[in-house]
Parts: structure tokens; sequence; C-alpha cells
């Protein structure tokens, strides 16, 4: 099965997630410049013991896909495989690369294709977020302040997303940011929001101190969606969205609503502070 990748758009999470559902292993790897003899291993390795072998980036090596695809051939001629072995692969549209290497017309024709695109309008991209999430969100001692902060950086994912729309008026160059770039962001926060280690506690979170939005700024803004950025106006920019978001009023015990939509029907969507029940197992991603 082949994944045909929009800009901004990776089923790599999503298919962990499929595989972890289904009680199923994926070995996963992104093709690319030295990736060759680990690729043909992982898929040999992958074709007896019965995982998902997932080829991700394929339009980075497509000099390397005649080459596995006669591998395939030869698992599948033997009959020596196990009945679970599957082989996914994602690519992004491309002509040739810098080789002159095609992507093989004989590998497609055999293939199940999947275009993957990004939805379309604010709404349409967090309700894909939330729905890209597992059941219940990372198990946190700042629970409410995970979920609420998740709310902002959701939000934030979507604006980016939405700018590139608009061509230049959005961004002066095109940028590439897509579900990885929102994935660590989430693990950082809660990282800062004392995510539990193997269901215990951190020992080295206290809820008492303040979070550093400093640092969560900084990481977000200048490393992670930043690190994508090269135009001073546009790095810019994505700071006074950072500094608008990432503050103190985005997990206080109010409903929080994004700069400049009080009188639009945005907002952090539960009252949390009147919640008696176990607030872990109410609000899920799913009510999002």
């Amino acid at each position: 099965m082949i994944f045909i990748m929009a800009p901004g758009v990776d089923p790599t999470e999503n298919l962990k997630r499929l595989a972890e559902e289904l009680g199923v292993t994926m070995a996963p790897i992104s093709l690319g410049k030295g990736q060759e003899a680990k690729a043909k291993a992982i898929l040999k390795s992958a074709s007896q013991t019965g995982k998902w072998c997932f080829l991700s980036n394929c339009h980075l090596s497509v000099a390397l896909l005649p080459e596995l695809e006669n591998m395939m051939d030869e698992i599948f001629a033997d009959g020596k495989y196990d009945p679970n072995f599957r082989v996914l692969m994602s690519a992004a549209p491309v002509a040739k690369n810098n080789d002159g290497g095609q992507f093989p017309i004989s590998l497609l024709q055999r293939s199940i294709k999947q275009a993957v695109e990004p939805p379309r309008g604010i709404k349409a991209n967090v309700t894909r977020t939330y729905s890209n999430m597992p059941k219940v969100f990372t198990r946190c001692e700042n629970d409410m302040g995970f979920r609420k902060a998740v709310y902002g950086l959701v939000w934030y994912h979507a604006l980016l997303i939405e700018r590139k729309k608009f061509k230049s008026l959005g961004w002066n160059t095109a940028y590439s940011f897509n579900d990885s770039d929102y994935q660590v962001c989430e693990d950082q926060l809660a990282q800062y929001m004392g995510r539990y280690i193997n269901d215990l506690k951190d020992d080295k979170f206290n809820i008492a101190e303040p979070v550093p939005w400093d640092a969560v700024r900084e990481l977000i803004g200048q490393c992670n969606y930043g690190g994508r950025v090269t135009d001073n106006s546009d790095r810019t920019l994505l700071m006074v969205y950072t500094k608008e978001i990432f503050n103190d009023d985005l997990i206080a015990v109010d409903k929080w609503k994004p700069p400049g939509t009080e009188h639009e029907p945005y907002g952090y969507i539960v009252d949390e502070s009147n919640t008696k029940a176990n607030v872990s197992e109410l609000w899920t991603p799913d009510v999002f």
C-alpha cells in the first residue's frame, strides 16, 4: 500500500497508532541517503516475523525502489513469509529525483494507493488533529493544564497550516509544517506538565512551580516550527502567534479563547472547574 502525501501531511503516527490498536508490530524506516542496506534488512526481517514494514519518504530514494520491488517478488515467490506481513510505503509526488530516477510504474500498478491530503479550513484542521490523537490524552500530573495547552497547540498548528493557502500573503516562503512538528511540541508540553513515566509520577516535577513559558515558546517558535523558517518577517509573525498563545492565560481556570476571537464561537469547549468526575476519563480527545 502506497500513501501519496501532500505537503504538511505525514501518515506515520496514524499507522503506528493503528498497528498498536491491532496488536501488530511496525518496523518503520525513513528512506534517504545511506539507508539502503538497513531498508533491505528490515524488509526481509519483517517478512519472516509478520511485522508491518513501513518505508516512508520513498521519493527520496526512488533509485532503490526497483531493488526493493525485486526483493518483494522473491519473498512472495518463495512463499516463506508470515501471513501478517505487510509492506506500507509513503511518498510525495515526484517525476524525477536528482539522479534522474522515476518511481517504478510496476510498483504503482500492483499497489493500493491512497492520497493523504490536509484538510481545508481551521475547523477541519483542528478536528483532524484531535481525531489523530490516541483515545486518551498523555497522562500528566497537571492533566487539566496539559489538555488546555494541547488545545492551544492544536489551534497554533491549524493557523500555521492554514496560512499556506494564501501563498505569499500567508508566508513569504512556503514551509512544510507537518504532523511531526506538532507531535514533538505535544511531547514537550507533556514533559513540562509532569508526564507520568511508566505510570509513575515524575519525582523531579513540582506542580506548584509555574510553567516555564519562556522555554516553551523558545522550543516551539524557534526550534520546532521555527527551525523550518528562513525569512525574518515570517519568523517575526511566527513568534507573535507563539507569544499570544503560549502563556499563563492558556491554562487558566477560565475557558481560553484564541486572541482576536473574543466575539467568535471559538474557545476551549469544556468547563473543567465545575467537574466532579474523573476528568482524565471524561475529557478525552473525542470530546474536543
